[in-house]
């Protein structure tokens, strides 16, 4: 399982990774890297109940028809 890593944490450990010269030492911070973008993805994506519904959803279209 990845780290939990708190997805303001992905800009400071790109940065490391784009100077990290020892082979471990990168590919612990890609993988830090990544469980970070994939923390931000889901924070940023909109919750899905199980009926199929936006649970963010207040009940009205998101958009004019």
């Amino acid at each position: 399982m990845a780290p939990t890593v708190q997805t303001s944490e992905w800009k400071t450990l790109a940065e490391q990774a784009s100077v990290e010269m020892d082979g471990d030492k990168l590919q612990a911070i890609v993988n830090q890297l990544c469980a970070a973008l994939d923390a931000e993805s889901q924070r940023r994506r909109p919750s899905i109940d199980p009926a199929g519904n936006n649970a963010n959803h207040s009940g009205e279209m998101p958009f004019s028809l």
